[in-house]
């Protein structure tokens, strides 16, 4: 049981740094394809690039860290996906604020490459829930099926 528990520890790990980086590549591909070349941040810093990807990473990383979105196997599946849908939500709006300061945006303008990010982050995140809930469900097959092989021999013996 033990060593089950510590596989199932890896495999969420995993599961948690994937929906991490899939999160932060797609504010990657938002931020080269909308905003990098449109002198937000200086034309030719490319290292501040980073930084924007970095920030909002980090960012994301903390907010999931807060509302619980990495506890994916232990905690229910809706509870995770609120806690992950909260926390992009969050993240988005703070870094569309932050990108409206940097750049001198007036409010609202520039905010569509935001929303369909929301959108899709949304998307991959109730992804990745429907996948954990089928994983649960196969877990608990699984068991069912070794608890009854285990009836059958007892019953034999």
């Amino acid at each position: 049981m033990e060593k089950r528990e510590q596989y199932k520890r890896i495999i969420m790990f995993f599961s948690s740094a994937l929906i991490l980086a899939l999160e932060a590549s797609i504010f990657a591909y938002v931020w080269y394809k909308y905003f990098a070349r449109s002198g937000i941040i200086g034309r030719g810093f490319v290292r501040g690039n980073y930084v924007i990807i970095g920030l909002y990473t980090v960012m994301l990383y903390l907010f999931f860290r807060i509302y619980g979105g990495f506890k994916v196997g232990y905690l229910r599946v809706f509870e995770v996906l609120y806690s992950q849908i909260l926390s992009i939500i969050c993240v988005n709006i703070i870094t569309y604020l932050q990108l409206c300061l940097i750049g001198r945006w007036t409010f609202g303008s520039n905010a569509l490459p935001f929303l369909y990010m929301t959108a899709a982050d949304i998307v991959i995140v109730d992804l990745c829930a429907d996948l954990s809930s089928a994983e649960d469900a196969l877990d608990l097959w699984l068991q069912e099926s070794a608890g009854s092989d285990q009836k059958n021999i007892n019953q034999t013996g």
